[in-house]
This record gives C-alpha cells, structure tokens and sequence, in this order.
C-alpha cells in the first residue's frame, strides 16, 4: 500500500503587497467556495477575505512581532459571506530580494468535529500511554497532521491541555519533512515500523527526537499513524560532549608519551589507550589469569610487578611503581606506572585506572649524571700528573685521620683508666673483709 500526500490549503503573497497573492492551491480557494478560474479571472478580493472584527489584530501582530512564523486563529469570510473559523501558519520567507509569505490554513470546525469523532477513542490511548514513555500520538501519514495525542505529547510542543496541537510542519522545515514523509511512505506500503531521528523547532530551540511510528487504521480513506515521540536532546548532547572528550583524549594521548590503561578485575581485560604493542590488540584478555605480562617484564622487576598488582586488588589504593618493560618498544624500556584502584558497592576492587610514563631518557639522565658526579670527585681529589691523591685532598684526609686518631687515644685512655680504678676498688674491698 502507498501514500498520497494531500497538500494544506495554501498562499503565497508578497510581505508589502498581501491583496495580490503569487500562488494559491484549489484547496484553498475551494475553502472559501471559489474556483481556480475565480483566482485567475481576478474576482477574488483577497483583502477581504480575513473578517474585519480579526483584520486589525492580526495585522498589528504581524506588524508588532519579529519571529520566522506566526500561528494564529481566526474567522474568514467565503464567497457566500459565511464564516469559518481556521487555523494559520504564516512562514516568512525571501525570494530573489523579495520578501515573502506563505500561508497555509486548516478548516478548525472540521478539525474539532474530528476530535470528537475521536473523544472515546483519545481516552482509550491516554489510558494505554499514562505510563509509556515518550509522547503517543495518531499522526495522519499523508501529511503528518495530528490526529490525536497524550499529554505528554503536548508537553513537547509547550501546548497546555485542552488546546489544539498545531500541525507538525510547524516546526519543521522542508527538507526534514520531505526525510520524515519519505520514512513514513515506505512503512505504509510495506507495513513495516517507521523509526527516524528527526529535529524539531519548538520555543525557538531545535530539539532532538526519535520518531517511532507504524501505520495502523484508516479515517475517510486516510491512513493513521501510531506514533512515539521520544525527546533525545539531552541524550545528543551529552552523546555531542562524551565525543568531543573522547576526541581531546585522543588527542592527548598521541600528543605526550604516555599510555593510559584500564584494567576490569571481573573480566580480568587490561585496554591499553594505544594499540601498537606486543599483544597484538587494545584490549587484553585473561590478561592476569594468564601471566600475558610476564614475557615483556623485565625478570629482575617481575617481582615487583607481582606485589604491586596484589595490593591495587587487594584493596582501593593509589600509587606509583618503575619497571622495564618491552611491551612497547623493541628493548626493554623505563616506564612509570601510576595507578589506582577503585571498589564497587561491596567494596571490593572493580577497576584499576592509571598512566604509564616513558621514564627511559630519565633514567639515563641519571645515570650519566651519577657518572659525572664520579669523574668530577675523581678530577677534584686526584693529581693529574702521578695519579695519586693531590696535596689538598692529602692534608684533607691527614686532618681527619689525625682526628679520628686523636679521639680514639682519648677513649682508650678514659677506658683504661675506669679499669684501674674499678680494680682498685675491688681489691680495697677485700682487704678490708681481710681486716675484719
């Protein structure tokens, strides 16, 4: 089964010449009982046609208000010199330097005399939907005009309970609504579920949605839509934030020589933020449970390796470790690992987050640092020319042998002295027992 778009009653007149409109369709003439050849013999006074009691308000308000589009109800007069009562949508436009509008009109008796027709069947659907999320609605296919909907769908739209939603192409342009009734074309004549991404134009923000629909019944030859309306601006935007962080990460990780990793204690998966290493892949399996780490390991570090994971699993802990490793270079490599761990709900490690850092030219920093404290110490205490201690550095190590000899004379002196007269005391003792 297919569709066939039925086109709103419609004009389009110049902003600073609305008596003389560039376009009409039949179904707008035919709104206010005139006839194409009407419109084209001239006997149609479009100034007119607005009644005269709503003529000086909605041209003050169009005069007044400064927006892309308008809404507005009010009476017209037909041919005959009845009213009818319709709903507006004025969309201004520019052509070639000209400014324009295009005003398509909706019959507001016959869309009212629809949502009766509808009152049982609209308490049924609040009924079904009170507890759904998103917004439910009816939609027309053919043009997406609302048949019937929830309050949530309302809420949407900002219209209050009660009053009538206006039609969607109120709040989309063009080219999305070509995407969407294409969309909905191809569910209806292959009886298929219609789902698309579409945006919105309510209260002057663009707001994002996800657009669920199936065809379902028909009204006067007219196919009804069941649809869900699901608000996704909050999502796409937190979705716009989490790539924009995921693009500085990577960024940051290509612009310094680090290496973050992630490593998940339940699935035992270590993800390295590069991919070029010796495992082959980003994300490592089984990687403890099956020692993956032991071959790139340093063997005089492996030990040190092993203690420092215990104690990250063993309990939430932050701290840092060296090692070398070959896991990302050809040799084995200095690298610094800050880590911590993190517990779940039960307090048990989860997650252990951290950084490594390429602390190879540090290391060797300092090791020829070290070296050159030797060769400066050597230089400074040793005579170039017999090799041997020169005179400053002789009398230096002189003074503080003599001193260091100096003392130890003192304290054996003292030593020897306190045993003389511990003895004497001793033997005093015992002649004096003799005495007695």
């Amino acid at each position: 089964m297919s569709i066939e778009r039925v086109e709103h009653p419609y004009c389009i007149i110049p902003v600073d010449d609305p008596v003389h409109p560039i376009e009409v369709n039949e179904s707008y003439l035919e709104l206010f009982g005139y006839t194409m050849d009407d419109y084209k013999s001239g006997k149609i006074n479009f100034e007119h046609l607005i009644s005269p009691e709503d003529k000086k308000a909605v041209d003050t308000l169009w005069a007044t208000e400064k927006k892309n589009f308008y809404y507005l109800r009010h009476n017209m007069i037909k041919k005959d010199g009845s009213k009818v009562l319709v709903d507006a949508i004025a969309t201004f436009f520019e052509r070639d330097g000209t400014k324009y509008v295009r005003v398509s009109l909706s019959d507001y008796p016959r869309q009212k005399e629809l949502a009766q027709k509808g009152d049982s069947y609209r308490k049924e659907l609040e009924v079904l939907t009170s507890d759904m999320m998103g917004g439910v609605a009816v939609l027309y296919a053919d043009d997406l005009s609302i048949y019937r909907c929830n309050n949530e769908f309302r809420r949407f739209f900002d219209v209050p309970e009660g009053e009538t939603v206006p039609p969607v192409e109120a709040f989309i342009d063009d080219a999305e609504k070509k995407r969407i009734i294409d969309t909905v074309n191809d569910a209806v004549e292959h009886n298929i579920p219609a789902e698309i991404e579409i945006k919105l134009k309510v209260g002057g923000q663009d707001r994002c949605f996800l657009f669920m629909g199936r065809p379902f019944d028909n009204d006067g030859g007219r196919t009804l839509l069941y649809v869900i309306l699901y608000d996704m601006t909050r999502e796409m935007k937190m979705m716009e934030e989490l790539e924009l962080q995921a693009a500085r990460y990577r960024f940051i990780t290509k612009s310094i020589d680090c290496i973050f990793i992630d490593y998940d204690v339940q699935s035992d998966t270590l993800s390295f933020s590069s991919g070029i290493n010796r495992y082959g892949d980003s994300d490592v399996g089984e990687y403890l449970a099956k020692h993956k780490s032991y071959d790139n390991i340093h063997p005089d570090d492996l030990t040190i390796f092993v203690t420092n994971c215990g104690k990250f699993i063993e309990h939430p802990y932050s701290s840092d470790f060296e090692i070398r490793t070959r896991a990302f270079d050809d040799d084995y490599t200095w690298y610094k690992l800050s880590l911590t761990s993190v517990a779940g709900a039960d307090g048990s490690v989860t997650k252990i987050y951290g950084v490594m850092s390429n602390i190879q030219d540090v290391k060797k920093l300092s090791k020829r640092l070290e070296m050159d404290n030797e060769y400066i110490n050597f230089l400074i205490t040793t005579d170039s020319v017999t090799g041997m201690l020169n005179y400053k550095t002789f009398v230096s190590k002189a003074e503080e042998l003599l001193i260091f000899t100096a003392l130890y004379i003192r304290i054996s002196t003292a030593f020897r002295m306190s045993m003389t007269t511990s003895a004497l005391r001793r033997a005093t003792r015992c002649c004096a027992r003799s005495d007695r």
